[in-house]
């Protein structure tokens, strides 16, 4: 009973900012913040035909800020940031003969105002551009200098099948943030190397067909697909459907964000995309347009099959919803079921560790959609809340005798209270205290160190 007690309380807490209880009130370095999370680099390839032989290739690509060597800024003159790095990357286009048909030179400076910002996992450099090649296969060559990736990153783009008035066009997907054509002809892409972001606000997929007439349309469905080895996803039951009128004669631009140089406000920078979609040796030209609703699509891989209405020809395109700031705790499903004890009653301890990985990640799962505050949504705000504190806790409350901060006396107060509004230290002559105090429940909590410096709750008050 006391457990769920403790339960409720860490309930009414969750919607509280992680972020800025330990910025405000914690004052101290999150150590959490530097582990890596998710992918440094992501590179995104949409090639699209112009003419009957020739081809528009797009790039896009997004790379973290601590990907780059970053020096302190010793100008006088330059009040743009205390620290930067130039950044220099290379694009070649090979053709299957090694003859190099075009080549990008991409050049920037980033600037940032405090070192940690290079660690942000929000950090990164944002860019697109297009080429006009050739309609042939080809490899393109990417190197960048002065970064901690890979110097030299190969990707082989097909050979695209040009239009004809008997064989439908369709093209790769391209995932792009929720936009309203009627408002605005420009769109903005998630760079996620083909995927979709978990908690987006929305978001379309956009898709260059060809067209025999302007009444035209298209089959699509999106349904989940075969999870993958080790994969501890919800067991989302997506199954989308429809049928779909291109919109054509129109022109689109894609926009991508890139940090401003003198602060961290995104700015948009526009290139065209599709322009004056028009007829091409008498095939004409639509773009597809599928919305997807944000309370639909949960972490997991999903299918997405588009067919010419009444045609056999079908594109099928797999992609993943990826939720790019998962709490680590939630990777290993044996650790999160186990880090559950502090909110559980012994039964309901032992049902929820019982079973392999994969059940033990259900029972979790099944556990907090019992005690979701948005059961109408994918994102379960207390679940991810309670194991961010477990990935805080872990990293920072760690000793030379105790590893994993998140099973310590202190670890077991954070994870389920939050950060203290306030903490008070002292030194005494063999002993260290800490009190963290809490206005919201009254209490305040002591803690002394031991011999072997581990932090022991020693007396909890009533305020």
């Amino acid at each position: 009973m006391k457990r769920y007690i403790v339960f409720l309380s860490i309930f009414i807490l969750y919607s509280i900012s992680f972020n800025l209880l330990f910025a405000q009130n914690f004052g101290e370095k999150d150590r959490s913040k530097y582990y890596d999370f998710g992918k440094k680099f992501y590179l995104e390839e949409y090639s699209i035909p112009i003419q009957h032989d020739s081809i528009r290739t797009f790039i896009l690509f997004r790379i973290a800020y601590d990907q780059f060597v970053f020096k302190k800024n010793e100008s006088l003159i330059s009040t743009k940031g205390s620290f930067f790095t130039e950044v220099y990357l290379e694009f070649e286009f090979k053709n299957s003969d090694g003859i190099i048909k075009q080549r990008k030179i991409w050049k920037d400076t980033i600037y940032v105002d405090k070192y940690d910002e290079i660690k942000s996992q929000d950090a990164f450099l944002k860019g697109v551009f297009y080429v006009e090649l050739d309609n042939h296969e080809y490899d393109m060559i990417f190197r960048m200098q002065g970064s901690n990736i890979q110097s030299v990153v190969k990707k082989n783009f097909p050979k695209i099948e040009p239009y004809n008035s008997q064989k439908p066009f369709i093209s790769k997907p391209m995932f792009v943030n929720y936009f309203d054509y009627d408002k605005t002809k420009e769109f903005v892409p998630f760079l996620l190397s083909g995927n979709i972001p978990f908690r987006s606000n929305g978001a379309s997929i956009l898709q260059l067909v060809s067209l025999k007439s302007d009444f035209d349309k298209f089959d699509y469905s999106i349904k989940l697909s075969k999870q993958k080895k080790n994969d501890y996803y919800w067991n989302s039951q997506i199954n989308l459907s429809g049928k779909l009128a291109p919109f054509t004669n129109s022109s689109f631009n894609l926009l991508y964000s890139n940090q401003n140089e003198n602060s961290n406000v995104d700015v948009f920078k526009i290139i065209p995309f599709i322009y004056k979609i028009d007829s091409i040796k008498n095939v004409r030209l639509g773009i597809l347009k599928i919305d997807i609703s944000p309370n639909l699509t949960a972490p997991g891989n999903y299918e997405l099959i588009i067919s010419s209405d009444g045609s056999k020809d079908t594109v099928k395109q797999q992609f993943e919803v990826v939720w790019q700031d998962m709490p680590l705790s939630l990777y290993n499903p044996d650790y999160s079921a186990e880090l559950m004890y502090y909110i559980l009653n012994d039964d309901e301890y032992d049902k929820i560790t019982s079973g392999n990985s994969q059940e033990k990640f259900k029972n979790v799962l099944s556990y907090w959609q019992q005690h979701d505050p948005t059961p109408n949504t994918p994102y379960n705000e207390a679940m991810a809340e309670y194991f961010k504190r477990c990935d805080y806790a872990f990293f920072n409350f760690q000793t030379v005798s105790q590893k994993d901060g998140a099973k310590t006396d202190r670890g077991k107060i954070y994870i389920l209270f939050g950060a203290p509004d306030s903490k008070e230290s002292s030194l005494g002559t063999d002993k260290t205290i800490e009190t963290w105090i809490y206005k919201k429940n009254k209490k305040s909590y002591i803690f002394e160190s031991t011999s072997t410096g581990v932090m022991t709750l020693t007396k909890v008050n009533n305020q």
